[in-house]
């Protein structure tokens, strides 16, 4: 699995859209609430993405002292945020592929840290406070899948029918899933359940 260093956001933390909108106190640990996608061409990954799901996409510009102009593109599906993506880091801009990275709800990101690493994964961004977004980190597992963790300052969405065009599922890929599922469980409190659809006899 290759994993993707970690960079400072392109956009203003100011100008980054909230998690939810409006705001409520609603929480919901171990939820996807957001996902970012990594690329070396941020303008053809979203002509690709809103092309095939139909959703918008606005530009946030910014330059910054650390890494001059930037740009961070959040893509919005029926007009609500959904997704961003952000220009990888200079040693993977030769790579065309593109990398998305979810962040899921916790209740308190420092403590989350401490599970990961002390469950065998590694802390890949600190804490950050981000005003209108909350507070974050990313994180790999302890076989070294990367994931973002995030406290929103906004509240989390509701639980609400999905739309097309909505994030509705995540995986992650194990090589040992039984070491897999003893890390989730520890560090988001993911119970595991097994699956007993007839139509994935290998799952």
């Amino acid at each position: 699995m290759l994993l993707v260093p970690v960079f400072a956001l392109a956009a203003r933390a100011a100008d980054l859209p909230a998690i939810n909108d409006p705001a409520t106190t609603d929480s919901y640990p171990g939820k996807f609430v957001w996902a970012d996608l990594f690329t070396s061409d941020q303008a053809a990954a979203a002509t690709f993405y809103t092309g095939l799901f139909g959703w918008t996409a606005a530009t946030i510009d910014r330059t910054t002292p650390e890494h001059g102009p930037l740009s961070y593109i959040v893509l919005s599906n029926g007009g609500r945020p959904v997704a961003g993506i952000a220009l990888g880091p200079p040693k993977l801009r030769n790579d065309v592929r593109g990398h998305w990275l979810g962040f899921v709800s916790v209740t308190d990101v420092t403590k989350t840290l401490a599970a990961a690493v002390t469950n065998g994964g590694h802390v890949l961004s600190p804490t950050k406070d981000i005003p209108q977004r909350g507070v974050q980190a990313m994180i790999t597992s302890n076989e070294g899948a990367m994931l973002g963790i995030l406290h929103s300052s906004s509240g989390d969405p509701g639980e609400y029918r999905p739309d097309p065009g909505d994030f509705t599922w995540a995986e992650v890929f194990a090589r040992d899933p039984t070491s897999a599922t003893q890390y989730y469980h520890e560090v988001l409190g993911y119970d595991v359940t097994p699956d007993s659809r007839s139509d994935h006899p290998d799952a």
